[in-house]
């Protein structure tokens, strides 16, 4: 899935409060990486276009453990990267759609779908591909 939901003026002002849990896909020169799972940090100013002026993927900075004992900061082009879908009873932000940038909570997977929670204690189901899981920054 490309990234371009991410700079969606309403996921940017949840980027001011939440952290974005993702996914390495491919990262050049460091294959270790792969496979693995960090965070988008949190931004009082969250990079707002997919291309810097050089025409280049924007880098966020992600918080990720390589397997050594404490976290790294690094920032990663966008096109590196790919969202995690729900977790259990977790936070989640709806990333496309009629409701992206809205902030849920994770009910129940069935399938190819997620029940989620609205803060108002509204519940419906939208497909497992528009959400990805977050977390409050502490």
């Amino acid at each position: 899935m490309e990234m371009k939901w991410l700079f969606n003026q309403r996921v940017i002002e949840a980027r001011k409060s939440y952290k974005i849990w993702i996914k390495f896909c491919r990262v050049d020169g460091q294959t270790s990486l792969e496979r693995r799972f960090g965070r988008i940090l949190t931004s009082d100013n969250p990079e707002t276009q997919a291309f810097d002026e050089h025409g280049l993927p924007t880098s966020v900075e992600i918080e990720y453990s390589d397997n050594k004992s404490k976290p790294s900061r690094k920032r990663f082009p966008v096109n590196c990267i790919a969202p995690i879908g729900p977790k259990n009873g977790s936070k989640l932000l709806i990333i496309s759609g009629d409701n992206v940038g809205t902030v849920v909570k994770h009910v129940k997977t069935v399938k190819d779908n997620v029940k989620v929670k609205t803060l108002d204690d509204k519940v419906y189901t939208i497909p497992k591909n528009q959400v990805c899981a977050i977390e409050l920054q502490p």
